[in-house]
């Protein structure tokens, strides 16, 4: 028994190297398997894939366990997208900045700010993704670092049921998600540190790795590129990575 989960490992292995085989005997990327966050597949991924031509690999999408990462790449995914920046042992780039929001009904007092605080936000009953997800994670640091706790929260696991609970008027859902149900979305203030000149907005970033030594390598850094363009004309040009300091 103990023997059968090397033997599994071995015959996935053994399938991903007929496969990869496969496709470097047909030459082009005909298909592409991506895994990703299920926010990402919902609102950039589908999209995007929506828009892809006849000329396009045609796509399987799977959804991204946080605790997996860039592992995926090891289990037979083409190409990641994670929050995550991807061990240097991966090609990938810098696709997107993402904000994460704090959704409010029109009518709801948060509605008409440019923004909220951490201490101010925290006042307030929170909904939120379960500890450990991608935007979980980001705001917990950031209250922890302010010094500051929780007074009231609920956890959803869908982020979309978080945004319904808010539209029905049962508390501030924190995500990342495009808005639905009319919501209002309002940046979270984050303050500036000692590098900064001016406070930012709480944000996760948007990462793409894939296997430098992949048949079709050029062919994902162009696909991920085009996908970081789509993201800019999707939202806007304030999604644009920051470039790293020199």
């Amino acid at each position: 028994m103990r023997f059968l989960p090397t033997a599994r490992n071995l015959v996935a292995a053994a399938d991903n190297a007929k496969n990869a085989a496969e496709a470097i005997r047909k030459g082009p990327l005909d298909t592409i398997h991506i895994a990703a966050p299920t926010v990402t597949l919902t609102d950039v991924l589908a999209p995007f894939i929506a828009g892809l031509g006849p000329g396009d690999p045609v796509p399987t999408v799977s959804a991204l366990d946080p605790n997996q990462g860039c592992d995926a790449l090891e289990q037979g995914a083409d190409l990641v997208l994670t929050t995550v920046v991807p061990p240097q042992r991966f090609s990938h780039q810098w696709v997107a900045t993402l904000p994460i929001l704090a959704y409010v009904p029109a009518a709801h007092a948060l509605a008409a700010k440019e923004y909220v605080c951490v201490s101010e936000l925290v006042a307030h009953h929170l909904l939120l993704s379960p500890t450990g997800t991608y935007t979980r994670t980001a705001l917990d640091a950031v209250v922890t670092a302010q010094g500051v706790e929780y007074s009231s929260i609920r956890e959803f696991t869908s982020s979309q049921i978080a945004q319904a609970v808010a539209a029905a008027g049962h508390g501030v859902a924190v995500v990342s998600d495009d808005s639905r149900f009319e919501l209002v979305g309002v940046p979270i203030s984050v303050p500036a540190t000692a590098n900064e000149t001016q406070r930012s907005t709480l944000a996760i970033d948007l990462f793409a790795a894939w296997q430098p030594e992949h048949h079709a390598a050029a062919a994902l850094e162009r696909l991920v590129t085009t996908l970081g363009g789509y993201v800019v004309h999707l939202y806007g040009a304030n999604m644009l990575p920051v470039p790293a300091a020199e």
